[in-house]
C-alpha cells in the first residue's frame, strides 16, 4: 500500500483511536504503544523502507510508526512446534528451514528473534559453527543474551578455533559477570586451554570450576570430568580418580557420570 495522505492518517489516527480504547485485554496479536495503549490486530508486517508497521484491524489496514511501538505481541507461528521437534530429533537441515522461514516471515515481531536462536542451535548440530556464531551475533544486537545463548555460543566459538574471540568473551564475563555466569566462563576457558594443548592450564580451570563454584551444581560434572581427563594425560592417575569418585557420589545422574560406567 502507497503512503497514506495526510488526510488518510488522520482518519487512521481517528480509528485507531477509537480501537485502542475498546480493545480488549488479549495476550495475542496485540501492538501496545509507547503511551500504553493497545492495538488489537487481525495481521501485521513490519515495512523496513519506512521504518511503519503495517496493521490489519476490522476498521482497516494503517501504518503504526515503529518509533511509536513498544512491544508486538503476535500468536505463535503455525510451524514453530514442529521446527522444535526437528531440532530435538536432530533433523537439522529440516530445523534450519522452518526458522529461516520463520525469521523471513515474522521480521521485528519478536518470533524473529525466538527463532534466529534456534536457528544457530540448528546450524551447530550441522557443524556450520561459523552460520550459528553470525546468528548469535546478530540475536546479541537486538537483545541481551541468556546464559544458555552465551554458552551455545562460546561452544560455537570454540567449535569454529575462533579462540581469540571466546577468551576475550570469557575475560570480560569473568571479570563483569554474574557469578552463575562466571562458573561457566573458568569451564569453558577450560576448554579453551584443552583446545590449545595447555593441559595444565586447563587442568587449573577445571579445578577452579569445581573448588571456587561449588554451589553452580550445572557446572559441576564437566569440571571433574574433564579436569580428571587432564590429569590422566598429566599421569595424575590417583587424583585424577578421586575427582571421578565425586562425581560419582555427587552428580550420579549426570551424563558425564554415565560417560565413566
Amino acid at each position: 500500500m502507497k503512503n497514506l495522505s495526510f488526510y488518510g492518517r488522520g482518519i487512521a489516527a481517528t480509528i485507531l483511536t477509537g480501537i485502542v480504547l475498546s480493545a480488549p485485554a488479549i495476550a495475542d496479536n496485540v501492538l501496545l504503544l509507547q503511551d500504553g495503549r493497545r492495538i488489537p490486530f487481525r495481521s501485521i508486517r513490519y515495512q523496513e523502507r519506512t521504518d511503519e508497521y503495517m496493521v490489519m484491524t476490522q476498521e482497516g489496514r494503517f501504518p503504526v510508526p515503529a518509533a511509536n511501538v513498544r512491544d508486538v505481541r503476535v500468536a505463535e507461528p503455525e510451524r514453530w512446534g514442529q521446527g522444535n521437534h526437528m531440532l530435538r530429533n536432530q533433523r537439522y537441515d529440516d530445523a534450519v528451514s522452518v526458522f529461516r522461514d520463520i525469521i523471513r516471515d515474522y521480521n521485528r515481531l519478536g518470533w524473529d528473534l525466538r527463532a534466529r536462536s534456534k536457528l544457530a542451535r540448528a546450524y551447530a548440530g550441522q557443524g556450520e559453527h561459523g552460520r550459528a556464531i553470525a546468528q548469535y551475533e546478530e540475536l546479541f544486537k537486538a537483545q541481551t543474551p541468556t546464559s544458555e545463548q552465551r554458552r551455545n555460543y562460546w561452544s560455537a566459538l570454540l567449535a569454529a578455533e575462533r579462540y581469540s574471540t571466546l577468551k576475550h568473551e570469557l575475560d570480560t564475563v569473568i571479570a563483569e559477570g554474574e557469578r552463575q555466569d562466571i562458573a561457566v566462563a573458568h569451564l569453558m576457558r577450560g576448554n579453551l586451554h584443552a583446545a590449545e594443548g595447555n593441559t595444565m592450564e586447563a587442568v587449573f580451570d577445571y579445578l577452579r570450576t569445581h573448588i571456587l563454584f561449588e554451589e553452580v551444581a550445572e557446572v559441576q560434572p564437566e569440571a571433574l570430568y574433564r579436569a580428571a581427563e587432564r590429569l590422566d594425560t598429566l599421569r595424575e592417575t590417583e587424583h585424577a580418580e578421586r575427582l571421578r569418585q565425586v562425581l560419582r557420589q555427587r552428580y550420579p545422574g549426570s551424563d558425564y557420570a554415565r560417560r565413566l560406567r
